[in-house]
Protein backbone atom coordinates (compact mmCIF):
# COMPACT_ATOMS: atom_id res chain seq x y z
CA UNK A 1 0.00 0.00 0.00
CA UNK A 2 0.93 3.79 -0.75
CA UNK A 3 1.20 6.46 1.94
CA UNK A 4 -2.13 7.77 0.83
CA UNK A 5 -3.75 4.21 0.32
CA UNK A 6 -6.51 3.68 2.93
CA UNK A 7 -8.10 0.59 3.59
CA UNK A 8 -12.44 -0.58 3.26
CA UNK A 9 -12.21 -0.36 7.59
CA UNK A 10 -10.79 2.87 7.40
CA UNK A 11 -13.27 4.35 4.48
CA UNK A 12 -16.05 2.60 6.57
CA UNK A 13 -14.96 4.70 10.17
CA UNK A 14 -14.58 7.82 8.65
CA UNK A 15 -17.78 7.82 6.93
CA UNK A 16 -19.39 6.90 10.30
CA UNK A 17 -17.51 10.31 11.57
CA UNK A 18 -18.95 11.97 8.70
CA UNK A 19 -15.80 14.00 7.58
CA UNK A 20 -15.06 12.51 4.50
CA UNK A 21 -16.07 13.55 1.17
CA UNK A 22 -16.39 10.12 -1.52
CA UNK A 23 -15.32 10.33 -4.85
CA UNK A 24 -16.12 7.31 -7.32
CA UNK A 25 -14.50 8.03 -10.65
CA UNK A 26 -15.79 4.73 -12.29
CA UNK A 27 -18.06 4.86 -15.49
CA UNK A 28 -21.87 5.21 -14.71
CA UNK A 29 -22.29 2.03 -16.27
CA UNK A 30 -19.89 0.81 -13.40
CA UNK A 31 -21.61 2.57 -11.04
CA UNK A 32 -25.06 1.72 -11.73
CA UNK A 33 -24.27 -1.96 -10.49
CA UNK A 34 -23.66 -0.11 -7.24
CA UNK A 35 -21.64 2.45 -5.16
CA UNK A 36 -20.24 3.45 -1.59
CA UNK A 37 -23.80 5.71 -0.35
CA UNK A 38 -22.90 9.30 -0.15
CA UNK A 39 -20.27 9.30 -3.21
CA UNK A 40 -19.77 12.01 -5.68
CA UNK A 41 -19.47 10.15 -9.40
CA UNK A 42 -17.23 12.33 -11.40
CA UNK A 43 -15.99 9.95 -14.30
CA UNK A 44 -12.55 9.45 -14.77
CA UNK A 45 -12.62 9.25 -18.94
CA UNK A 46 -15.41 12.32 -18.80
CA UNK A 47 -13.50 15.26 -20.79
CA UNK A 48 -14.48 17.68 -17.96
CA UNK A 49 -12.89 15.27 -15.73
CA UNK A 50 -10.00 17.77 -14.66
CA UNK A 51 -12.27 20.81 -14.26
CA UNK A 52 -14.53 19.00 -12.05
CA UNK A 53 -12.00 17.55 -9.87
CA UNK A 54 -10.99 21.51 -9.49
CA UNK A 55 -14.03 22.73 -8.52
CA UNK A 56 -14.03 20.99 -5.39
CA UNK A 57 -13.71 22.83 -2.09
CA UNK A 58 -9.60 21.80 -1.76
CA UNK A 59 -9.66 22.27 2.29
CA UNK A 60 -11.73 18.66 2.67
CA UNK A 61 -10.87 15.64 3.15
CA UNK A 62 -11.54 13.14 0.55
CA UNK A 63 -11.21 9.29 -0.43
CA UNK A 64 -10.94 8.70 -3.68
CA UNK A 65 -12.36 5.08 -5.64
CA UNK A 66 -12.97 3.27 -9.07
CA UNK A 67 -13.51 -0.37 -9.95
CA UNK A 68 -10.04 -1.88 -8.28
CA UNK A 69 -7.98 1.25 -7.36
CA UNK A 70 -5.77 2.41 -10.63
CA UNK A 71 -8.25 5.36 -12.15
CA UNK A 72 -8.25 6.07 -8.16
CA UNK A 73 -4.64 6.45 -7.46
CA UNK A 74 -3.93 8.44 -10.44
CA UNK A 75 -6.69 10.69 -9.65
CA UNK A 76 -5.57 11.13 -5.80
CA UNK A 77 -1.91 12.23 -7.56
CA UNK A 78 -3.56 14.58 -10.10
CA UNK A 79 -5.40 16.26 -6.60
CA UNK A 80 -2.07 16.66 -4.81
CA UNK A 81 -0.53 18.36 -7.68
CA UNK A 82 -3.35 20.84 -8.04
CA UNK A 83 -3.29 21.69 -4.08
CA UNK A 84 -5.35 19.39 -2.72
CA UNK A 85 -3.76 18.00 1.03
CA UNK A 86 -5.51 14.95 2.06
CA UNK A 87 -6.75 13.20 -0.62
CA UNK A 88 -6.91 9.14 0.02
CA UNK A 89 -7.44 6.71 -2.14
CA UNK A 90 -9.10 3.17 -1.41
CA UNK A 91 -6.84 0.32 -1.77
CA UNK A 92 -8.16 -2.19 -3.95
CA UNK A 93 -11.40 0.11 -4.94
CA UNK A 94 -15.04 -0.94 -5.07
CA UNK A 95 -14.44 -4.79 -5.60
CA UNK A 96 -12.16 -4.41 -2.36
CA UNK A 97 -15.27 -2.60 -0.62
CA UNK A 98 -17.98 -5.37 -1.81
CA UNK A 99 -15.81 -8.57 -1.03
CA UNK A 100 -15.85 -6.98 2.88
CA UNK A 101 -19.22 -7.41 2.79
CA UNK A 102 -19.49 -3.38 3.24
CA UNK A 103 -22.83 -1.71 2.25
CA UNK A 104 -23.71 -0.63 -1.50
CA UNK A 105 -26.35 1.01 -2.82
CA UNK A 106 -27.89 -0.01 -5.95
Amino acid sequence: MKDNDITVVDLEKMIREGNTRVLDVRTLEERMSGYINGSVNIDFYDENFRPEIEKLDRSETYVVYCASGGRSSKTVRMMEEIGFTDCHNLSGGFGEWTRAGMKVVK
